[in-house]
C-alpha cells in the first residue's frame, strides 16, 4: 500500500506514508528495500511509468523532517 501511495505521489498519499512510517508500521529501510525489489518489474510496466518521479517520491518522504 505504501508503494502504491508513493507511486501516485498526491500530497496526501505522502501524508500517509509519513504516518505509517511515523507509526512504526513500516521501516524506512524496509520501504526502500520493497522499492528497489519492484522498481525493474515497473519500469517496464507500462509507457507512463517514471522511475525517476517515483523514487523522488520515496526520497521525499525518507528525508529527515526539518
Amino acid at each position: 500500500a505504501a508503494l502504491s501511495k508513493l507511486e501516485r505521489g498526491h500530497l496526501r498519499d505522502l501524508d500517509d506514508v509519513r504516518r505509517l512510517l511515523a507509526a512504526g508500521v513500516i521501516a524506512g529501510g524496509e520501504l526502500r528495500r520493497l522499492f528497489d525489489a519492484i522498481l525493474p518489474e515497473y519500469e517496464r510496466r507500462s509507457v507512463r511509468a517514471d522511475p525517476a518521479r517515483f523514487r523522488a517520491m520515496l526520497d521525499e518522504v525518507l528525508r529527515p523532517a526539518t
